[in-house]
């Protein structure tokens, strides 16, 4: 039995009391948050609490007699521990942030406070870590400054107001943007902004949408402080508390007047051309259909024109890209002025325009426009140093009557055009006959290009004939074609359309070589050696290509190139001088001559004449024809032989069919002529017959037959 007194209190030991005092210390370090780290003297780990192996991963085992050194992370260099040790040393006490390394690798911010434990004597017996992870404390700061950095670098602009509305803050861009300082701002409300665009209807909707939905979004537009209107695109938000109630409003904005700057270029180039600002196509499609359906309702007429240029190919061929450029809108703008405010005038691309009449009463207005059109050609247009000459050809439909749709009216009025260009500077109404003209006009394009690989294509030659010897000097090469279906046809039957088509490169290579192949035939069969003329198509001087097949036709065939003449249209260079100076120039290094066919008809200045230098003028046949009658003609027929004479070149009179003509050439001392007294242009077995012969007499075209 015991001799102690119940419930009497019995002092422990002094042992006892401190391993009491002991166990009470190590609970309550094992359940503080913070990591704890007690080492002896030499730095060796003695005790580690739970939060230290939460913190590092190090568990109590793993550690036990390890140095603290095992945290480190690297980022810290050597210097940063010996000063800490120096203070420690000194001061019994270091406390700030290190970077450490978990268990696994990865490093984390730690706060670190490191205490000194001296005995009686003063002397450091134990060190105490106390440390705490800053991890997500870090994380938290660095977040608000990045949500604040986010804020004032933002290039949208943001405003953020209490729930009635009142602006709290706003950023950077905001200022940018409206011209307001913060401290200008802050405690306004948003109608600072407003520009008196927008009804108050509109903001009601605006805050209906908000308070409803929790979100507006939209193009409003606001008011800079320095009284500028501008468009911004808008989104505005509601905040809610934990209670679903709104404690605030958050705008985010962009001023968007360069995308409708941008909006409004693009929907510009949609519907006008780039270069002449004209309509264009879609535009004026929709215009079409607008007008149609006016017309239809008011029972009235309205009018399409399809305008085409003349010889702009040449011209931008031979001047380049940019002088066809401005000559297209130089022509924009001259038609533009010709018309009233109610009508279009659209370029549709390269030289082609519509025109669209609205609120015409009948078709005599159409022709009074037409021929307004027609007559701002008649002046050249001038750029820099360049005078340009283009004409234009019209087709009109008119509607009712032409079609009563966008597509029937356009596809008649250029019908109508393609008539019309028949006479170069026109215009023309469409009439049924010509979808019929048409339909042949395709069927002849067909058989063109055909007409080469069928042997279809003949050449004919005319004599040239010296006046006193009545010698043939000279033969003209005259196309023909054989045509299946309709005999034998003249070039003006066919040449323009195979100029248009293209055609007339393959055909006009042919006929060279064909010619050469000629004069080579008629030496071998010992017939005299004569001046072989071949027509020249512009197209065919303005092509890249041409002298290099011109040279390879004289090359393959081994003719002498003296006995190769050019003939050239006079108003072939009238645009560009330099570009045919050029192409002259080389044709005549291959040893060919040149001649100016149709001399007298053109507009070129005599002293382009000169620069070219050529061989021969012939005369045009308009001359010739009646000039015993017409003075004019015969001054004229003589200034052009004198002038010949004078530049010391030869001269022919084209078209001779009299003998009275014939006469009058002899007193005027032209010493060649060419025509039907003497014969028509004749296949190659007829014009043997005349070379077998040393002199010709006249009108022996009668022992022909052939055209």
């Amino acid at each position: 039995m015991s001799n102690v007194e119940p419930n009497k209190y019995i002092a422990p030991t002094p042992d006892e009391f401190v391993i009491e005092q002991f166990k009470l210390y190590v609970e309550v370090l094992n359940h503080i948050s913070e990591g704890i780290t007690i080492t002896d003297k030499f730095s060796n780990i003695l005790y580690v609490n739970p939060a230290f192996t939460e913190i590092t991963g190090y568990t109590a085992e793993e550690v036990m007699g390890a140095n603290p050194s095992i945290l480190k992370s690297g980022v810290q260099d050597q210097n940063f521990y010996i000063d800490m040790w120096k203070v420690i040393r000194e001061k019994g006490c270091w406390q700030g942030e290190v970077i450490n390394r978990h268990k696994h690798g990865e490093l984390y911010p730690e706060s670190l406070t490191i205490h000194t434990i001296n005995n009686e004597a003063g002397e450091i017996i134990y060190y105490v870590g106390i440390f705490s992870d800053l991890t997500e404390r870090n994380n938290n700061e660095g977040n608000k400054r990045l949500y604040s950095r986010i804020f004032d670098s933002s290039s949208e602009g943001i405003i953020i107001t209490d729930k009635k509305g009142i602006i709290l803050t706003v950023n950077q861009a905001f200022t940018k943007t409206t011209g307001y300082l913060a401290d200008e701002a802050i405690g306004q409300t948003l109608q600072l902004l407003h520009s008196g665009l927008q009804d108050e209807q509109f903001y009601l909707n605006m805050w209906s949408d908000i308070n409803k939905h929790g979100n507006w979004k939209g193009e409003i537009w606001n008011r800079r402080k320095n009284g500028e209107i501008y468009p911004e695109w808008l989104n505005v938000d509601a905040v809610n508390d934990n209670m679903q109630k709104v404690t605030h409003y958050v705008g985010i904005f962009s001023d968007i007047t360069e995308r409708k700057k941008t909006e409004d270029q693009l929907k510009y180039l949609a519907h006008y051309d780039i270069l002449t600002g004209l309509p264009n196509r879609m535009l004026f499609y929709d215009r079409l259909e607008q007008a149609i359906a006016r017309a239809k309702r008011m029972k009235q007429l309205l009018a399409v024109f399809f305008l085409d240029l003349n010889r702009f190919k040449i011209i931008n061929d031979t001047l380049g890209h940019s002088v066809g450029d401005q000559l297209l809108i130089l022509v924009a703008n001259k038609l533009r002025y010709r018309l009233r405010e109610c009508d279009t005038v659209a370029r549709l691309g390269g030289d082609e325009f519509m025109i669209l009449l609205t609120d015409i009463s009948d078709s005599r207005g159409v022709t009074t426009v037409a021929q307004k059109i027609i007559d701002c050609f008649d002046e050249a247009f001038v750029y820099e140093s360049h005078e340009l000459f283009v004409s234009g050809s019209i087709g009109i439909s008119l509607y009712p009557d032409d079609g009563d749709n966008i597509d029937a009216l356009i596809k008649n009025a250029d019908a109508a055009m393609y008539k019309a260009k028949e006479t170069k500077n026109d215009y023309q109404f469409y009439i049924t006959e010509i979808d019929e003209n048409n339909s042949m006009r395709m069927n002849m394009e067909s058989f063109l290009r055909k007409a080469i690989k069928k042997s279809e294509m003949l050449v004919y030659y005319q004599p040239q004939v010296e006046i006193f010897s009545r010698k043939i000097v000279g033969l003209e090469a005259l196309l023909r074609w054989q045509h299946p279906k309709k005999g034998l046809l003249l070039p003006v039957d066919f040449i323009p359309l195979a100029e248009e088509t293209g055609q007339i490169m393959p055909i006009g290579e042919w006929v060279l070589r064909t010619v050469c192949q000629q004069m080579v035939q008629w030496k071998e069969l010992g017939y005299p050696l004569i001046k072989m003329s071949v027509n020249l198509s512009p197209y065919q001087l303005l092509d890249n290509g041409f002298i290099s097949i011109l040279a390879n036709a004289i090359h393959s065939s081994g003719i002498d190139p003296c006995y190769l003449s050019l003939e050239i249209t006079e108003n072939l260079s009238m645009n560009n001088i330099e570009y045919v100076l050029r192409k002259v120039k080389e044709i005549k290094e291959l040893g060919v001559s040149i001649s100016i066919d149709d001399f007298g008809t053109g507009y070129s200045s005599l002293s382009y004449l000169k620069k070219y230098h050529p061989d021969t003028l012939k005369i045009d046949q308009s001359f010739i024809r009646n000039m015993q009658f017409d003075k004019h003609n015969a001054a004229i027929v003589k200034a052009i032989v004198d002038l010949a004479s004078g530049l010391d070149l030869n001269v022919i009179a084209e078209g001779v069919e009299s003998e009275e003509e014939l006469e009058m050439l002899k007193e005027l001392r032209c010493n060649i002529i060419q025509g039907y007294l003497i014969a028509k242009p004749l296949p190659c077995i007829e014009i043997e017959k005349l070379l077998s012969r040393s002199s010709l007499n006249w009108n022996m075209n009668t022992d022909y037959s052939s055209p």
